[in-house]
């Protein structure tokens, strides 16, 4: 059974990425960092209803996000079109990103080739992110858990209140 640890340690620096995003234009990891935190989350797809779930409690959770200048974009293992119109009907305020594919899904390490809810998909994972794209806060879950928003919205205080040095916590890591 592949592991459920990310590859990655708090302070890493996550890799960059360009994909297509819900707007069908690309999306940059680079161009926005430097702006604020950002929390990337990474889901099934639009069709999971565990991944929607996740999407509404980060959708409740999205003005205190933003009053902490925190930018939410989340990765799908699908082609753009459903997500473009998932979108669309749901009237979405961040990103969700297209992983056709599942090149970044597979960089960040947390490909899952067969599991319990789907097949050549990504396990459910947060990464909060600093403005340098290093890991504030990380999150791998197993077949139906996701990130808890409060733990992330947590970090994000914690990170805001100690602006600039990583805040001494563990990783999250569903084994």
């Amino acid at each position: 059974m592949p592991s459920r640890r990310s590859k990655f340690r708090l302070g890493d620096r996550v890799p960059e990425f360009v994909l297509p995003d819900g707007e069908n234009s690309r999306f940059s990891l680079r161009e926005h960092l430097g702006r604020g935190p950002l929390l990337l989350g990474f889901i099934r797809g639009t069709w999971c209803p565990f991944c929607r779930r996740f999407m509404r409690q980060v959708l409740q959770s999205g003005e205190e996000m933003q009053s902490l200048g925190c930018e939410v974009v989340l990765i799908a293992s699908q082609p753009l079109a459903p997500i473009l119109q998932f979108s669309r009907q749901e009237k979405l305020p961040f990103k969700i990103l297209a992983d056709a594919d599942r090149a970044v899904t597979r960089r960040y390490g947390i490909y899952q080739i067969v599991g319990l809810m789907g097949v050549n998909v990504a396990r459910p994972a947060a990464f909060l992110l600093d403005e340098q794209g290093r890991i504030l806060f990380q999150y791998v879950g197993s077949a139906i858990d996701r990130p808890p928003i409060s733990e992330v919205l947590t970090r994000l205080k914690t990170y805001a209140k100690q602006k600039g040095a990583l805040p001494a916590v563990r990783d999250s890591v569903k084994v």
